[in-house]
């Protein structure tokens, strides 16, 4: 967002692109085909933010895991 100048878009385009893929996740699910949302953090998981330490990562799993836990308490 920051090429174009509208980082103070970022939460809000984020927060409802989130929404709307939850509804679409709830019209389509079936008790036997459930239908599930999980966050995409490939890019954040597969780059090194240090280009001398390429396994380096500056997130923790237990970070993620508390990221993904309460966006998706905003939704319940």
């Amino acid at each position: 967002m920051s090429d174009y100048k509208m980082e103070e878009l970022a939460y809000e385009i984020n927060l409802e692109s989130a929404k709307l893929t939850k509804q679409a996740c709830s019209e389509l699910s079936t008790t036997e085909k459930p239908r599930f949302i999980w966050p995409n953090f490939t890019y954040l998981l597969a780059l090194s933010p240090d280009v001398n330490n390429s396994g380096f990562r500056n997130v923790t799993f237990d970070e993620l895991v508390d990221v993904i836990y309460r966006v998706y308490s905003r939704f319940d």
